[in-house]
């Protein structure tokens, strides 16, 4: 909210929104429900066959656990044969089960059960009636979470997973639209706001070289 507000007074206009469930989103983009998608949306080739993005940050994924558990996982193989909370609609679960595949499945060792919500804090909820052991979440999200609960639950994972780029979307072909968040994000970081808000929102900013490494082909 607090960059979609920042970019478009850039230009005199003002941000309009709308809120929805993550799994509505490239859809209702694309069914002009509204004008572009801000919202911890990855970058990925499936994504860019559907819509436009400029990329504005780069993150990676965490495991929280719950704090004295003494299950505390801290790479994917720690993750096998346990029952995990991700959100529905995002890149997790399919990243989950791609972990399954090679890191368990194919080690012999019994398989990640992947259980979904359509939240990040449903998913929270389910770690904290211990009706999963642990969730699995965008790094910069996870931060937030164990900051909220104060001490409740932690971040237990010391492997990185996937790193990758999120991105504003716009409609496929809209350049109107893109050309105006590109240059709004562009003026952003010439004023140092954007710093600011990647650096209180617990995000990393991409440098040239991780966009032309990690924006897909």
């Amino acid at each position: 909210v607090d960059l979609a507000a920042q970019i478009f007074a850039k230009t005199n206009e003002k941000a309009n929104f709308v809120d929805t469930r993550f799994s509505n989103l490239i859809t209702g983009l694309d069914a002009k429900k509204f004008d572009l998608v801000l919202s911890g949306l990855y970058i990925t080739k499936e994504r860019l066959e559907k819509v436009d993005m400029v990329p504005y940050y780069m993150t990676t994924e965490a495991v929280i656990a719950l704090a004295g558990s003494d299950y505390q996982p801290k790479v994917r193989d720690d993750l096998c044969g346990k029952t995990v909370a991700s959100q529905k609609g995002s890149l997790f679960p399919e990243q989950l089960r791609k972990m399954s595949e090679e890191s368990c499945v194919a080690k012999g060792k019994a398989p990640i059960k992947v259980r979904e919500f359509e939240t990040s804090p449903e998913s929270v909820q389910a770690l904290l009636a211990k009706a999963v052991d642990a969730q699995y979440d965008d790094a910069s999200v996870a931060k937030s979470t164990v900051d909220k609960l104060k001490g409740r639950v932690l971040i237990s994972s010391t492997e990185p997973f996937f790193p990758i780029l999120g991105g504003i979307a716009v409609r496929k072909g809209d350049t109107a639209m893109l050309q105006k968040v590109q240059s709004g994000l562009d003026a952003l970081k010439a004023s140092g706001e954007y710093g600011a808000l990647i650096a209180k929102y617990n995000l990393q900013a991409p440098t040239d070289e991780d966009i032309a490494k990690y924006m897909p082909k």
